[in-house]
């Protein structure tokens, strides 16, 4: 039935308003114009619109709605209505934690209330995709005939450009070329840079594993920095734990540290109290990985460090750290290796039908304990790079006493050739003329020793003690000449 509102008279035509449930017919001079009382689709506040536009614009909220939509939600009771507004602030906060439980559940519930609406569809899309069904926003992305307004376009957008799946990169830039295109350049920008961050949380075998406390992480990427310019691979949380995955937290870092090869420990005060550090260092031991500990500051072990580094030689990078990198990279170097070096020895006396033992090395050995732990091997070690993965191949040549004092390989010499690897030249330097200062007295006391025994052999023939000691040491000195050549091409050729 009809309703006549009101009839007046303004500037001579006269205004008749006629109602009919929410349908509003407003005649002005003849001209009849039709209203619809509609609902936004935000904030849920009345709004009356043109029946024949597609869209309106909520004066209340300032947001676009789509106009089919707003007339079925205006027949919905006003406190229904007004959940609307509190559901999408809701909804708004979850996806920002990208907490896809709530994202799913205040979807569902606006769904209830608005069952087309589009950016609910798209989340409860979203959450499948992640869960039951990894292939639920394929139909989303493939549906373009959709009437969307702008905002919600807007916003499906960002989260796509966010959280949208590398796999799914073809369907997505033909989904954004069709709704909004000039957000298409923006999403392959991301998507490059999205691509190169998904190596960094590959499941894949590594060098070091780095436990720390957040407060201590500029710390820590300087040690990771340094390590992986000499050719290690690190993981390290802030940069290899994928982010909002709070359902497989442990289980991503218990498996870092399981396909990790040494378990390095940033020791502070923070890190000592930290649940977290200790929670790392338990799953570390009961993998029996080798450890190693720097410290950060002078703070006093607590009980569980205490038992946990008891016998280990931390090391110290309180006074100097720049210095102390280079002390990581040789100790790093040392615990990769020792396995390796173990194993190259028991072959060697296996391959010499030497009866094979197996060798007690010291659970917690240093580097100058790993490198001469067999006393009756010496050796040199060769270093090759790998193009592009910067990871290093070590190969340990080791040679039987007589090669070794032929080649007259002191252990102070071997330190010299790992330090040089390590580009630490200052004490590669020191080392090496300590080296030669014992190669060169060992030659001056031979030189001394043989012109001494030639002495009484030459004054049989030279009476005189002068001409004796004259030959003596000439003849002496062509032999420790001759010896040395000897030596060197011996060296050159074994």
């Amino acid at each position: 039935m009809f309703i006549f509102a009101f009839s007046q008279s303004i500037s001579n035509h006269s205004i008749f308003v006629l109602k009919y449930r929410y349908i509003y017919w407003i005649i002005i001079g003849g001209i009849t114009m039709e209203l619809e009382l509609v609902r936004c689709t935000t904030c849920g506040s009345s709004v009356s619109m043109d029946v024949d536009l597609k869209t309106g614009i909520c004066d209340s909220c300032g947001n676009s709605f789509i106009q089919k939509h707003a007339a079925a939600f205006a027949l919905l009771d006003e406190f229904q209505a007004k959940q609307i507004n509190k559901l999408r602030l809701n909804m708004d906060r979850a996806v920002r934690l990208n907490d896809l439980d709530n994202i799913s559940f205040y979807a569902k519930e606006i769904l209830q209330l608005l069952p087309n609406d589009y950016l609910s569809l798209y989340m409860e899309s979203y959450c499948a995709s992640k869960g039951s069904s990894p292939i639920g926003l394929y139909g989303f992305y493939k549906n373009l005939d959709e009437v969307v307004t702008k905002e919600q376009l807007s916003d499906v957008v960002e989260h796509i450009i966010s959280y949208g799946e590398l796999r799914d990169r073809k369907l997505i830039e033909q989904y954004i070329n069709h709704y909004l295109p000039e957000y298409l350049l923006r999403y392959k920008k991301e998507y490059e840079r999205n691509l190169k961050i998904e190596d960094h949380y590959s499941s894949i075998p590594r060098d070091v594993f780095i436990c720390h406390r957040s407060l201590d992480e500029n710390i820590a990427l300087k040690v990771v920095q340094h390590l992986e310019l000499d050719g290690n691979t690190c993981w390290i949380s802030s940069r290899n734990l994928r982010p909002n995955d709070n359902e497989n937290y442990w289980a991503n870092i218990e498996e870092a540290i399981e396909l990790s090869s040494v378990f390095i420990v940033i020791s502070s005060a923070d890190a000592m109290v930290s649940k977290d550090v200790q929670k790392e260092m338990k799953i570390a031991k009961g993998m029996d990985k080798p450890i190693l500990e720097i410290k950060i500051d002078h703070s006093k072990h607590t009980t569980y460090f205490k038992h946990y580094f008891d016998g280990y030689k931390w090391i110290n990078a309180v006074d100097s750290f720049d210095s102390s990198l280079y002390e990581i990279t040789s100790r790093v170097f040392s615990l990769l290796h020792a396995k390796e070096k173990e194993t190259i020895i028991k072959e060697e006396r296996t391959n010499n039908n030497v009866n094979p033992q197996i060798v007690n090395k010291p659970k917690k050995a240093n580097v100058e304990e790993i490198i001469l732990y067999d006393g009756s091997f010496q050796a040199l070690h060769t270093f090759k790079r790998k193009s592009k993965r910067g990871s290093i191949e070590t190969v340990h040549v080791y040679y039987d006493s007589r090669v070794a004092f032929a080649l007259s390989i002191f252990p102070i010499g071997i330190y010299g050739f790992d330090k040089i690897y390590l580009k630490d030249y200052k004490r590669a330097l020191i080392l090496f003329f300590t080296a030669g200062g014992f190669i060169v007295g060992w030659f001056y006391d031979s030189y001394k020793h043989l012109s001494q025994m030639l002495v009484p052999i030459l004054k049989r023939k030279h009476n005189s003690d002068a001409e004796s000691k004259k030959k003596a040491k000439k003849y002496a000195l062509i032999f420790i000449a001759i010896q040395s050549t000897f030596l060197i091409i011996f060296s050159l050729f074994t």
